[in-house]
């Protein structure tokens, strides 16, 4: 048995940190990965970092600052990136408007192998699952894991949960939550009179996509693609459409566009662009026609795959794989049947499958992109009454840290 000072299970974002921190510290780590890269959300998952407006002045770790500098100093060095970037402090190099500093996937991984690299202390063992653990009441000895038809068994005094699904946890016979509690478990008071497990944020399986003037990419009909154009939503749309049900339950439908119908440079969010919504490359910050596509990374309300979980369903696999056609069945949908922003009809024959981007052979992610997780039955948990205003009398004070945020739920 190989031991380690600490071994981190998952090499999402949480994950990679995880390591590099300890790595830091000198400690002996082991990072452990089921698919063939670490980075998670920004790398296998294929999902740009979001961010909120003053990420640039204000609300960051210093790590996170970093991280950021550091992916714009990449584009920097880039043989065929524009001057004006290479000076420049602040820029987006891939444009997208969810986020101040969207990114090509490579990137994120080539950086996260850079901060991992300094430290020969840190073990990466990507494409390895976990089989089993060792246990003696409720301390872990060690796990089996799988790499290749190859099991090791590895041991630490610690571990780490670094997945992004909390799959180590039924491994481990560790406590925890999935889906909602009820009201007679929190004693909150808007949480519902019963528990449900599997109300659960939905999953969405990213594809990349670029747009080639006067290309003709048209991808094979996927098999689902006619039950997808069937399947009308509450908003009474086909999922496959221009729309979704906004942020607001009951609010009616929203309208986007693909691309941004007025010629100025000022984003119109009266009809969000999807296109621009998520576009890690800029093909126009690059000399001599370097790129012939931009490309932006398909994460919208219309491929969310709201029929169905993947954790601990049963139907697991076969949930996956219809995320994967929901997204195929919305390529294709785009295009042969999309309204035209040009007056040129239906249909962009021009959107291909970018197939060097996600680092697979069909322009899918290698994972979907996961909202939610386990949640591990913590010494306390925060609840609705502890800092809502309504209830709460006054801020509460804790014995440790305490992230606070706030962000719409993109459906439940």
């Amino acid at each position: 048995m190989t031991k380690y000072d600490c071994i981190v299970v998952g090499g999402s974002i949480g994950g990679v940190l995880a390591a590099y921190n300890l790595g830091k510290k000198k400690r002996r780590v082991l990072l452990i990965e089921e698919t063939k890269w670490i980075g998670g959300q920004f790398t296998n998952q294929g999902v740009p970092s979001d961010e909120h407006p003053f990420i640039e002045e204000t609300g960051c770790t210093t790590s996170y600052r970093t991280f950021r500098n550091e992916i714009r100093n990449m584009y920097r060095k880039h043989p065929k990136i524009k001057e004006t970037y290479k000076s420049q402090q602040v820029f987006n190099p891939g444009g997208g408007w969810v986020s101040r500093n969207a990114f090509e996937p490579k990137m994120a991984l080539d950086l996260f192998h850079q901060m991992l690299e300094k430290y020969s202390n840190v073990e990466i063992m990507t494409e390895t699952k976990v089989l089993s653990a060792k246990m003696i009441d409720d301390m872990i000895l060690s796990l089996k894991i799988v790499k290749r038809d190859k099991i090791i068994e590895v041991g630490a005094p610690y571990f780490i949960d670094g997945t992004d699904t909390g799959d180590l946890l039924p491994i481990t016979n560790t406590a925890y939550s999935i889906g909602s509690e009820s009201v007679l478990e929190t004693n909150e008071p808007n949480a519902p009179l019963v528990a449900n497990r599997y109300d659960m944020q939905p999953i969405t399986w990213v594809a990349a996509i670029g747009y080639e003037e006067n290309g003709n990419y048209l991808i094979e009909k996927p098999s689902y693609y006619e039950h997808y154009l069937n399947t009308i939503m509450p908003y009474g749309e086909s999922i496959l459409s221009l729309h979704d049900g906004g942020l607001n339950n009951g609010e009616g439908k929203r309208t986007f566009v693909l691309f941004q119908e007025n010629k100025n440079k000022e984003l119109d969010l009266t009809k969000p662009p999807l296109f621009t919504y998520r576009m890690i490359r800029d093909k126009n910050k690059f000399e001599d026609h370097f790129y012939q596509t931009s490309v932006t990374l398909i994460n919208w309300p219309q491929n969310d795959y709201i029929f169905g979980n993947i954790i601990e369903d049963d139907d697991a696999l076969n949930h996956k794989y219809m995320a994967k056609q929901l997204t195929l069945s919305l390529i294709y949908w785009l295009q042969t049947k999309a309204p035209r922003h040009d007056n040129k009809g239906f249909g962009y024959p021009e959107i291909k499958l970018e197939k060097d981007i996600l680092g697979t052979t069909d322009g899918l992610a290698m994972a979907p992109y996961i909202r939610e997780s386990r949640r591990i039955k913590a010494l306390y948990t925060i609840k609705e009454q502890d800092i809502a205003i309504k209830y709460a009398k006054e801020a509460p004070s804790f014995w440790d840290s305490v992230g606070i945020g706030l962000y719409n739920i993109d459906l439940t």
